[in-house]
């Protein structure tokens, strides 16, 4: 499929224009010659917002989520179609995007290890200082930030996340809404993987 085949299939399957398609292929093929961005990429993208950070874990989990071919790179389709959720999608479409990038095993449902696996890399990724859900950050660990969360989200105590819990939880925990969100933050999104850096 020729670019211009690509930027007109986007246009029907995105909320961007032709215009915005053809801005965003420009920048994109000037950052990445081969029209492919490998996770080496997506981890010195991410680590170029968050300086002091390690960002291999999200890196590897955002690979994960939005490589739909398993090639092991994201082509300019693929992340048109992450940056249409995360830019211009309902607010539930960006809860459904957090929510089945945390849910590893896409079993419907988040699970301690999972939301573990998550709090983890966004510590390594963020820095503890700054992801903190009440207490100090002297006993900020993923372990507790997760049992924190894990109460409050889990409203029918069945020791897993629903969607529902998950969007219930988002709209009335602004900390946890915030620590869970920022690595599908449109700011992130849209100002790194289309623009050259």
């Amino acid at each position: 499929m020729g670019q211009k085949d690509t930027i007109m299939a986007l246009v029907e399957q995105t909320n961007f224009s032709e215009q915005e398609l053809k801005q965003y292929f420009k920048r994109f093929k000037k950052e990445h010659p081969d029209g492919k961005m490998d996770e080496k990429a997506l981890r010195k993208m991410f680590e170029s917002v968050f300086r002091e950070g390690d960002a291999s874990e999200i890196s590897a989990q955002m690979m994960h989520m939005f490589d739909r071919d398993n090639s092991g790179s994201l082509d300019f389709g693929e992340v048109i179609m992450a940056l249409s959720v995360t830019r211009k999608g309902s607010p539930e479409d960006k809860m459904r995007l957090a929510f089945d990038m945390i849910d590893n095993d896409s079993n419907g449902t988040i699970e301690y290890e999972e939301m573990v696996q998550l709090v983890t890399a966004l510590h390594k990724m963020v820095g503890v200082t700054i992801v903190h859900v009440n207490g100090s950050a002297e006993d900020d660990t993923p372990e507790k930030h997760v049992k924190k969360m894990m109460a409050k989200l889990d409203t029918d105590n069945d020791n897993v996340i629903s969607f529902e819990e998950f969007c219930h939880g988002l709209k009335n925990e602004p900390a946890i809404a915030q620590l869970l969100t920022v690595q599908t933050s449109p700011e992130i999104l849209a100002k790194k993987l289309t623009s050259s850096q």
